[in-house]
């Protein structure tokens, strides 16, 4: 990859990661908050691009592919979060498990519990939305 490498290169790898940063920064510094439109347009190859920056490009479509997964969990987690903030656990045949940084496997049991509860999960998703714009069509009315 560093082959024929020259300063021109390197001016175009400092600009190519000035540009996600910044873009980044705005949303957090979280990179799955990234609109994924905008940057698989950014990570297009071009006629003008040297043999490095398609090489870079190449490797960065590679390692941000998995963003929509990460996506998924993190919705997932937020879901299980809010759903035990509710305190409505005694609807759920499985106990929703929660992610945490420092245990193994967390994610995984997370993901799993929410997985064998997923029609629960849909249903007490459902029957929140449903109440709360029968609250607020009612509050319209009165």
């Amino acid at each position: 990859m560093l082959d024929g490498l020259n300063q021109n290169d390197l001016k175009k790898l400092i600009e190519f990661i000035r540009v996600i940063e910044d873009a980044a920064k705005s949303r957090g510094n979280a990179l799955e908050k990234l609109d994924l439109t905008w940057l698989n347009q950014y990570l297009e190859d071009a006629d003008t691009d040297s043999p490095f920056l398609i090489q870079l490009k190449s490797h960065a479509r590679d390692e941000l592919g998995i963003l929509p997964f990460v996506k998924l969990i993190n919705k997932c987690k937020d879901t299980v979060s809010f759903i035990k903030r509710t305190s409505s656990m005694e609807l759920f045949e499985v106990t929703l498990k929660q992610e945490c940084e420092t245990r193994w496997n967390s994610v995984y049991m997370c993901l799993e519990s929410f997985t064998r509860n997923f029609s629960q999960v849909c249903s007490f998703l459902f029957a929140k939305i449903s109440n709360a714009w029968f609250k607020n069509g009612i509050e319209d009315f009165t």
